[in-house]
């Protein structure tokens, strides 16, 4: 997840409240989904120490628990994936531009059907000022009866099928209706007392996205449990955020290339020299034992990885004289596996010929990171008259059989492989922190490693045996 440009100074005083959504059921299912959208949720924290992060059984349990301490809540229901920090901030602005708002959700209408209006209960942002002001109204649930409810004027235009209104407002009418689902309580009451109910913009709804852990929950929580792919037959019986998140678990870790870092290229050696590097065979960042001067002569730089694919393109880099990046992707035997940060099924080579230009524009952020093109190269020159060992090895499950081959004074850089989406999905937030643990108790008692990159709340950690547990505590 990037994280925001522009750290979040809270002056509206809102909190971020994780629930549970009304219609789960499976505890373990529950569970799991809690942690992985915590995981999220906590980063935020990390850009504003005035940003709390609590967690309610509902949104009215959520309500009763926290709207006298905060003047805004954004409930997140168990599920929810934010792809981007920046979040936090358009929604400080929504708040800003609304501000008699009652509530801003996913807002839909299911009149249609015969069953009013829902606030969705994925991502829910309640103004606590207001619905103290208007009595503390229930939120609403999938309860179902007849009775006088506003008549909703509503846009023609949908976000999407015909039920995703952009706007609703009251019509000043009212006439006996059927309900039936989550949030037609407030939005009765509110209407009723004049508030404004807000739909999400497309540029909040882009940063996040919602896995509907309900339905079938026995089904997904097997396939996660127990590691296994559904067969077609079960697959079908899935809706489509469970196949989404199913989609993550197996196909967010593949042979891809990651040609490029999507974190920053410091390796913390703090001016530090090392006998030996030892960094995962991923972007330029090795480029960073040069640029830092973190390499003593004579020494060693070990790659490791999974997947024997990115060694190879690193081997490819070394091997080659070239100093033309478009030459070293043309000349390498799986340019077509070649990736980078944000960019999903589109190829490096256009019609495997033309470089692809959103490429060259991220490339040149890593060039002028390194101190301009030529300056890249001669880093690139110094690395291929370098000695390196490159390991294939998974430094999540098997860290053992990377440290065995430290020598001498080691830094030994893990980048965010532990805070990566497709880890916190599969082992949780707390599965992912027991790993990173058992890596620090790896290397526990030998003062010559430096253990430096992200732990999974994504905190820098410059020492092997010291890790933040701030975010762990507060989730």
């Amino acid at each position: 997840m990037n994280t925001p440009q522009r750290l979040f100074n809270n002056n509206i005083n809102l909190c971020v409240c994780i629930h549970q959504h009304s219609a789960t059921k499976h505890k373990e299912l529950t569970d799991h989904m809690r942690e992985y959208t915590a995981y999220y949720a906590g980063l935020l924290t990390t850009q504003s120490t005035k940003l709390h992060v609590v967690q309610a059984k509902s949104i009215d349990d959520g309500l009763k628990k926290f709207a006298d301490r905060y003047d805004h809540i954004l409930f997140m229901a168990a599920g929810v994936r934010l792809f981007t920090g920046s979040i936090i901030n358009d929604i400080a602005i929504e708040i800003e531009a609304h501000p008699d708002y009652l509530a801003a959700a996913h807002i839909l209408d299911w009149t249609w059907q015969n069953r009013w209006y829902e606030l969705h209960e994925q991502f829910v942002l309640i103004n606590s000022k207001t619905w103290k002001e208007i009595g503390r109204p229930d939120f609403g649930t999938f309860t179902e009866g007849d009775k006088e409810l506003p008549i909703i004027e509503r846009s023609e235009e949908n976000f999407h099928d015909n039920y995703t209104p952009l706007w609703i407002k009251d019509s000043g009418k009212r006439k006996v209706q059927h309900y039936s689902c989550p949030g037609w309580n407030l939005i009765d009451t509110g209407l009723r007392f004049g508030c404004e109910i807000i739909n999400w913009n497309l540029k909040i709804r882009s940063q996040r996205t919602y896995y509907y852990p309900e339905g079938a929950e026995q089904l997904l929580w097997n396939v996660i449990k127990n590691n296994y792919q559904p067969s077609q037959e079960e697959y079908q019986k899935l809706i489509g955020g469970h196949q989404q998140f199913i989609n993550l678990l197996f196909n967010g870790v593949q042979d891809q290339i990651w040609i490029l870092n999507s974190e920053e290229m410091y390796i913390q050696n703090n001016g530090d020299e090392y006998d030996t590097l030892c960094l995962p065979a991923s972007g330029f960042k090795w480029l960073e034992s040069f640029h830092s001067n973190a390499l003593k002569d004579n020494g060693n730089i070990i790659f490791y990885d999974w997947n024997t694919k990115a060694l190879d393109w690193i081997r490819h880099i070394k091997n080659s004289q070239s100093t033309d990046i478009v030459e070293l992707i043309r000349t390498f035997k799986d340019w077509k596996h070649l990736t980078w940060y944000g960019i999903y099924n589109k190829p490096i080579l256009q019609d495997n010929k033309d470089i692809n230009p959103a490429f060259m524009k991220s490339f040149k952020r890593t060039l002028e990171y390194f101190g301009g093109e030529k300056q890249f190269w001669e880093y690139v020159k110094m690395f291929r008259n370098t000695d390196m060992t490159f390991m294939q090895a998974d430094v999540i499950k098997q860290p053992d059989n990377i440290i065995k081959h430290f020598h001498g004074k080691t830094l030994f850089h893990v980048s965010n492989i532990f805070s990566t989406d497709w880890l916190i999905a599969k082992y949780g937030f707390g599965g992912a922190i027991k790993l990173f643990n058992n890596l620090q108790i790896k290397l526990f008692g030998k003062p010559r490693i430096k253990l430096t990159g992200y732990s999974p709340n994504q905190i820098n950690n410059n020492y092997a045996i010291i890790s933040d547990t701030s975010m762990i505590k507060e989730l």
